[in-house]
């Protein structure tokens, strides 16, 4: 779950604060998947941190960022693992 702000305010008595780098990341089965996220994502004005990029370890790979600054990663592996 990704709560809001405020909900996570209210449980814990004070703001998150967002890291410099993502605090977790979402699978997704194929890379073409990764595409197609980030492009709905951005025609709904959605902040993409980083353009989806074939990564060297072996992964279609994108950045997204949330209204409050938190990062999220997207990822596929560009082949099925053995």
């Amino acid at each position: 779950m990704i709560d809001q702000q405020q909900v996570i305010a209210d449980i814990i008595g004070e703001a998150p604060k967002p890291g410099i780098h993502s605090m977790f990341a979402i699978q997704f089965d194929t890379p073409e998947e990764i595409d197609q996220v980030c492009a709905k994502l951005a025609e709904a004005d959605f902040s993409i941190f980083k353009e989806p990029w074939d990564a060297f370890w072996g992964q279609r790979y994108a950045i997204l960022q949330d209204p409050d600054g938190y990062k999220i990663d997207l990822y596929a592996y560009l082949e099925k693992p053995a």
